[in-house]
């Protein structure tokens, strides 16, 4: 397995809802390895899309809780809060930002009609990952654009969703075969309950020594 270009996926839950686009629990330390081994972060544009969709949801929402602190604070004080909020709306400039930022170790993939067609297929027949028949379109699209990831790579796979991908919480063994089939090596991290700091764990051993599959 050596010698074998490596990828990082993170599903959308771990990257803005624990870590805030990576800035946090493990997402510094991911990148700064990433950036170390020459890896890239396997971005499908489905997914770049859910990034910035979910962090604008996070940060309104969060905007929003501040604003009604302060001004609570300011009625039971009686004095003016001057503590500063960053501008409304900053997270529709942010988000790109932080990503654009990442350009420089992220393997963009457009998903051609193809794959499209592809993971449409998939959806309408209830096949991993796609939970039943008619559903999950836009894991089946993440799932068809990871597959399309150069032969012979190694993915490290990061989640804290043990559902689409996964079965009695390890990788879905028809997912690993259909992976296998294209030459792609794919290792599981479970971030349940470490966040990213389980797949900086993984990020450190070395690289020969990757099961495809085992959960951390």
């Amino acid at each position: 397995m050596a010698g074998r270009p490596l990828f990082f996926f993170c599903d959308a839950n771990t990257v803005v809802y624990d870590t805030h686009l990576l800035a946090k629990k493990g997402g510094p330390d991911v990148v700064r390895l990433i950036r170390a081994l020459r890896a890239q972060i396997a971005l499908p544009e489905v997914s770049r899309a859910e990034y910035l969709s979910n962090y604008s949801k996070v940060a309104s929402s969060a905007h929003e809780t501040a604003e009604a602190v302060l001004s609570r604070l300011e009625s039971l004080s009686g004095k003016r809060v001057t503590a500063a909020l960053p501008p409304a709306k900053f997270w529709e400039s942010r988000g790109p930002q932080i990503l654009d930022d990442l350009k420089d170790i992220t393997f963009e993939i457009i998903a051609s009609a193809d794959l499209k067609a592809a993971a449409l297929d998939r959806a309408v027949e209830g096949r991993k990952p796609a939970m039943k028949a008619n559903q999950d379109i836009k894991d089946c699209l993440i799932w068809e654009c990871l597959l399309s990831l150069p032969a012979g790579s190694e993915l490290i796979f990061a989640s804290r969703d043990m559902r689409a991908f996964y079965r009695d919480r390890k990788f879905d063994e028809a997912l690993l075969k259909e992976a296998a089939d294209r030459d792609l090596i794919i290792t599981s991290v479970d971030c349940g309950t470490e966040d990213l700091h389980a797949a900086v764990s993984v990020l450190k051993v070395n690289r020969p020594a990757f099961r495809g599959g085992s959960l951390v």
